[in-house]
């Protein structure tokens, strides 16, 4: 690449800096400035799905519509990948609707996480592992002029599966290594990089953005960074390289939703069952689960028009907590609480929208969705965030279930692979009240923590039917 294309190729990218030039680039010089202009248009995509914005599929954004599909079947993301980007396989009333701008951090990632920092850890203790994609303030906030962790001491380690906050770590990261400006992030060249690879998680982009520039022997050479295959493999990499530039730091806050013991949290939901089940998942801790309709009073059933689970809870949370208080006698909230015995600052607010989903994707061939008043994508998991509407349209929960059991019987018939998995996925979004109440005096939004958990399971076609979500 000529230094005029290079430049001329910066200025067409609002997010690629200019890169100085003296005389003709070497071989080595031109590789490095190509794979860091790559990746500084990567980032900007990433960034748009960040933010909440759809991305028009392309040729250019295939690659991350690839990964999305990956993330979502993997447990990593809530959302079908075309809710990510604009397909054109979506209507644009419904594409409007598919709140994608919350991003849970999912169960997964977390046990990932500190799996993975202990595994290292213990076959490494001189340096501090620092896993991507799951510290709670970069989670919350990003900025593209400032590198995730750029500020942190430690080893960059990038899981072997993530969501975009991990892929977007992964980025900023490649795009410190190859940037040659000393002052843009200092030592950022000599802290050891891993990205880890058990499985093929990450091809697509290491392919894309690695692979097509440099051999390994380059990458861990000029670098410092290591494609590793194992945990061992990542300390060995890592034991190599030179602690005096930067010493063992203490353990970062992962990203879990920290509710203190002897909180109370409020449930935005009139179902018993529901408001149950997370009893149970709190008891350990010490944390009473309780209706809100004991705090709020009667409030208004969330539509649930959004076409995202982060979407509809978020609805949820607006009209059963946010509305309320903004409409509360401030005093009168006060004396109810005081009544419970509780402060502000003890008291969550809990909002959750569920689903169930068949992995098998030909489901769709065997049965008639025609009835259904809802969008229907190729490719989307069945029923998914719909199922509410599903239930509705095929009166109920269990003529539902006997339609998708004559369904998988007729697959079977025809195909010998049919997948019989069945998974169930769940997000939360908890806001502390007394972050409700400073929110809505200063005219602003209250801090959310979102989590996003899937379990799996298989399909017994004479079994039980699915409870109502």
């Amino acid at each position: 690449m000529k230094p005029a294309e290079a430049a001329a190729l910066g200025r067409r990218n609002k997010n690629v800096r200019a890169v100085p030039l003296r005389g003709k680039p070497s071989r080595a010089q031109e590789k490095r400035i190509s794979a860091l202009i790559h990746v500084d248009q990567a980032i900007g995509q990433v960034e748009e799905l960040l933010a909440g914005n759809k991305l028009t599929l392309t040729e250019d954004t295939q690659w991350l519509y690839d990964i999305l599909v990956r993330m979502h079947a993997e447990g990593y993301i809530p959302e079908n990948a075309d809710n990510y980007v604009d397909s054109g396989a979506i209507p644009a009333e419904f594409l409007n609707r598919s709140v994608t701008s919350i991003h849970p951090l999912s169960q997964r990632q977390v046990s990932q996480t500190h799996q993975l920092q202990k595994e290292i850890a213990a076959l490494n203790s001189r340096w501090n592992v620092r896993v991507a994609g799951a510290t709670l303030s970069e989670r919350r906030i990003f900025d593209h002029h400032k590198h995730p962790g750029a500020n942190h001491i430690g080893v960059g380690v990038i899981p072997d599966g993530g969501d975009l906050f991990v892929l977007y770590e992964m980025l900023s990261m490649l795009r410190a290594k190859f940037d040659d400006d000393p002052m843009r992030i200092p030592n950022e060249d000599r802290k050891p990089a891993v990205i880890l690879r058990k499985s093929n998680f990450w091809n697509r982009v290491l392919d894309k953005f690695l692979h097509s520039f440099f051999d390994y022997d380059v990458l861990e050479d000029s670098f410092n960074i290591c494609i590793a295959d194992s945990p061992l493999h990542a300390a060995r990499f890592i034991d190599k390289s030179d602690v005096s530039h930067n010493p063992r730091a203490e353990p970062l806050q992962q990203a879990e939703v920290n509710v203190p013991r002897g909180s109370t949290i409020f449930v935005r939901s009139t179902n018993p069952v529901k408001v149950r089940e997370l009893q149970l998942i709190f008891e350990p801790y010490d944390v009473r689960v309780a209706p809100l309709d004991i705090l709020l009073g009667v409030v208004p059933e969330a539509l649930e028009k959004s076409v995202t689970l982060e979407g509809n809870a978020l609805e949820k949370l607006q009209l059963g907590a946010i509305d309320p208080v903004r409409a509360f006698d401030k005093g009168e909230l006060r004396r109810r609480l005081r009544y419970l015995g509780l402060h502000p600052d003890q008291v969550y607010v809990l909002s959750e929208d569920s689903s169930y989903e068949y992995a098998e994707e030909r489901l769709a061939e065997v049965l008639d969705l025609s009835e259904v008043d809802h969008v229907r994508t190729p490719g989307k998991p069945f029923p998914g965030v719909e199922t509410t509407y599903i239930h509705n349209a095929w009166n109920g929960v269990q003529s539902t279930f006997d339609r998708v059991i004559r369904g998988f019987q007729a697959l079977m018939e025809k195909y010998d692979d049919v997948d019989l998995t069945v998974r169930n996925n769940s997000v939360m979004h908890i806001a502390s009240l007394w972050d409700i109440l400073q929110a809505v005096e200063r005219g602003e939004y209250p801090k959310l923590h979102s989590v996003f958990g899937q379990s799996r399971s298989r399909l017994v076609l004479d079994g039980p039917k699915p409870r109502e979500a």
